[in-house]
């Protein structure tokens, strides 16, 4: 997937467009019981980068404060569970959260 000019980028897809073939390959391997290591490890930094900067996004944005709140704490939970994601399949967790969340978000 990708844009046909990158000034019509818009939402949480620009957070992490660069992998979107990679969370393709993750979800077919996950369908197939397989678990890929040179493929998860870095998608899970790439996508705990992709929380970053949604989360610096959400501080320009105007709105209801206690909304924002609310996302920030989400935003955290899904943090510090990242940080107990030693396993393979901890990751692929974190790596659907992520996506999920930002999903969500946008």
């Amino acid at each position: 997937m990708g844009y046909a000019s990158k000034e019509k980028m818009a939402g949480w897809d620009d957070l992490y467009e660069d992998q979107f073939n990679t969370l393709n390959q993750l979800i077919d391997d996950n369908l197939n019981r397989k678990h890929n290591p040179d493929l998860i490890q870095p998608l899970f930094f790439s996508m705990l980068k992709a929380l970053e900067k949604a989360q610096e996004r959400m501080q320009d944005l105007g709105g209801n404060e206690t909304l924002k709140q609310d996302w920030y704490e989400k935003a955290q939970r899904i943090k510090d569970y990242s940080n107990h994601a030693e396993t393979l399949n901890k990751k692929v967790i974190v790596i659907t959260m992520i996506d999920q969340f930002l999903r969500s978000t946008y």
